[in-house]
C-alpha cells in the first residue's frame, strides 16, 4: 500500500533503463561462494540492498553489468530544486546520483511491490499518488510521468512535483580479499648403505715338466648407494575474507551514511562527547537523525502545573507561561545555557520527560521531547529531542537528510529543539533557511527523533576460514 507522507518527502532513489541481464543462477552463487553482498562490490539481485543503502530494482548477475538501486524516500520541489537536491546528494556517503528518464522512471514503476509497506504504518520509502519529475528537460519544461498511469506529461519547470534520484551500481567491484598459500614440495635425503662381494678363485696349472703354483688376492668391493626419498609437505592453505564493517553494523561513519538505528548520520565528532543515558554514555562520536518526522505539529510542552516559577523549587505552575522545567534551586540560567550544547538532546529530553509525563502523568505523544523519547527506530530506545545546537548541526547537513529541507516556507520546514531558552521560550529552527528563533513554547511544530552512538567494531575485524587439508603425504 502506497503512503502519502503529509507534505514532507525526500529524494533519495534510483531507477534503471536497461533490463536485466545474466546468468541467473552462476553468478548467484559466485556472489554467494565469494561471500561479497551486493552492498559490498558483489552481485545483485532485485530487492538486494545496494551500496549506498537503496533497493536494487535492477539486477546485475555478471561482472561488467550496470545495476540499480533506488533510496526508499521521495522529494518535492521545483524542477531546479529537484535537480540541485539530486546533484549534491550523498547518500551511505556516496554520490552519483541522478534524476530518472522516462524510461527509468517505468522500470522503477514495474517493482513498486519493493517500496510497499504495511498499511496504516508509517511509510516514508512508499511513492505517494502524483507525478514525478525525470531528466527529460530543457528551457521550455520538463517531462513529468503520473505513477500510477504511467502518463507523460510536459509541465513548466516552475511547478511542484515529486522526485526520486537513482543511482547506478558497478557490479563484481568486490572489496574482499582472498589470499591462498600455495603447497610447497622439498627433498629430504637419506642415505643407506649396502655390500657387494667380489670373490675370486685359487686356480693351479700343473705343468709337464715343472709345478707352478699361481695365488690370485680374494679382494671384497664395499659399494654405497644414496636414496633420495620424496617427500610432499603440503602447508595449510588459508582464505581470509575481510567484511567491511558498515557504519549501521557497528563501523566507523561518515556523514550520509545510515546508522546503526536506521536514520541518517549528521554529525561526526573529533574526539568522544557525553550523552548522559544514551548507549554511548561518555564515549559518543555520531548523531543520527530520523529519516522521517515523527510529528508535525507537536508544542514544547503542555499546561499541567507541575513546573517551577522563577527561582522556586515548588512545582506547581503552569508549564506553559512564565515558568521552567528546572527548579530554582539549580539555577535556571546555568541550567537553561547548558541545555544548548552537544550531547545536552538526551539529558533536556529527561529533564522534560520527567515533569511532564513522570510527574504530571502527561501522554507522551502530546509533546514534543516525549515523541521522540517513544521513537524506536531500528529497536533503539535512546532516541531524544536534540538540543539547540545539535539541531544546528542537523540544519547544516539539511540537503542529506531525507525530507527535512522541503522548501522556503518557514512552518513547512521548522523543528523544535529540546533547549529552553526562557521562563516563557523555547528554541526551534527553520531546516530550509537556516534561522532560529525564539518560540512560544505552546506552538506546536515539527519533530525529529535523535540519538547518540559510538562505533563498536574495528574497521579490520572480519570473518577467516581455513581448509582442514593439513596432512602430510609421502611417496
Amino acid at each position: 500500500m502506497r503512503r502519502r507522507l503529509g507534505s514532507v518527502f525526500v529524494a533519495i532513489g534510483l531507477v534503471a533503463a536497461a533490463s536485466a541481464c545474466g546468468s541467473s543462477s552462476d553468478s548467484r552463487d559466485r556472489n554467494v561462494d565469494a561471500g561479497f553482498l551486493c552492498s559490498q562490490g558483489g552481485f545483485c539481485k532485485v530487492g538486494d540492498t545496494g551500496p549506498a543503502g537503496g533497493i536494487v530494482f535492477i539486477e546485475g548477475l555478471n561482472v561488467g553489468d550496470t545495476a540499480w538501486e533506488a533510496a526508499p524516500l521521495n522529494g518535492f520541489g521545483e524542477y531546479a530544486d529537484a535537480d540541485a537536491m539530486t546533484s549534491t546528494l550523498e547518500f551511505g556517503g556516496l554520490g552519483g546520483w541522478v534524476l530518472p528518464s522516462v524510461a527509468n522512471f517505468d522500470a522503477l514503476r514495474m517493482q513498486d511491490g519493493l517500496f510497499n509497506c504495511a498499511q496504516d504504518t508509517d511509510c516514508p520509502q512508499g511513492f505517494p499518488e502524483g507525478s514525478y519529475w525525470t531528466s527529460d528537460a530543457d528551457a521550455s519544461g520538463a517531462k513529468v510521468v503520473e505513477f500510477d498511469s504511467g502518463q507523460v506529461t510536459t509541465v513548466a519547470l516552475d511547478a511542484q512535483y515529486f522526485y526520486r534520484p537513482i543511482r547506478p551500481i558497478s557490479v563484481g567491484a568486490a572489496s574482499a580479499t582472498v589470499t591462498t598459500v600455495a603447497p610447497t614440495t622439498t627433498e629430504e635425503p637419506t642415505t643407506t648403505t649396502s655390500s657387494t662381494t667380489t670373490t675370486s678363485t685359487t686356480t693351479t696349472v700343473a705343468p709337464t715338466t715343472t709345478s707352478t703354483t699361481t695365488s690370485t688376492t680374494s679382494t671384497t668391493i664395499r659399494t654405497t648407494t644414496t636414496t633420495i626419498r620424496p617427500t610432499t609437505t603440503t602447508l595449510r592453505a588459508a582464505t581470509t575474507t575481510v567484511a567491511r564493517a558498515t557504519c549501521a553494523n557497528g563501523g566507523t561513519c561518515v556523514v550520509g551514511d545510515v546508522g546503526p538505528g536506521g536514520g541518517i548520520v549528521f554529525y561526526v565528532a573529533e574526539k568522544d562527547f557525553k550523552s548522559t543515558g544514551s548507549d554511548c554514555e561518555e564515549k559518543c562520536r555520531y548523531l543520527e537523525i530520523s529519516q522521517a518526522d515523527i510529528s508535525q505539529a507537536s508544542p514544547w510542552v503542555t499546561s499541567t502545573a507541575v513546573c517551577f516559577s522563577e527561582e522556586s523549587d515548588r512545582g506547581n505552575a503552569n508549564c506553559t507561561w512564565n515558568n521552567s522545567i528546572y527548579p530554582g534551586s539549580s539555577d535556571q540560567a546555568r541550567s537553561r545555557a547548558a541545555s544548548s550544547a552537544i550531547g545536552m538532546g538526551m539529558t533536556n529530553t529527561k529533564q522534560i520527560y520527567l515533569r511532564l509525563t513522570t510527574v504530571g502523568k502527561v501522554a507522551a505523544t502530546d509533546y514534543a521531547a516525549g515523541v521522540a523519547r517513544s521513537y524506536s527506530g531500528n529497536g533503539k530506545t535512546d532516541w531524544f529531542l536534540p538540543s539547540k545546537d545539535e539541531l544546528n548541526e542537523a540544519q547544516k547537513q539539511s540537503t542529506r537528510i531525507p525530507g527535512i529541507r522541503i522548501n522556503t516556507n518557514q512552518s513547512a520546514s521548522t523543528y523544535q529543539s529540546s533547549t529552553e531558552m526562557t521562563a516563557f521560550y523555547s528554541w526551534a529552527q527553520t531546516m530550509s533557511t537556516g534561522a532560529g528563533m525564539n518560540v512560544n513554547k505552546t506552538a506546536g511544530y515539527r519533530v525529529r527523533a535523535v540519538r547518540a552512538f559510538a562505533p563498536t567494531q574495528k574497521p579490520s575485524e572480519g570473518r577467516s576460514s581455513e581448509s582442514n587439508d593439513d596432512g602430510v603425504g609421502e611417496s
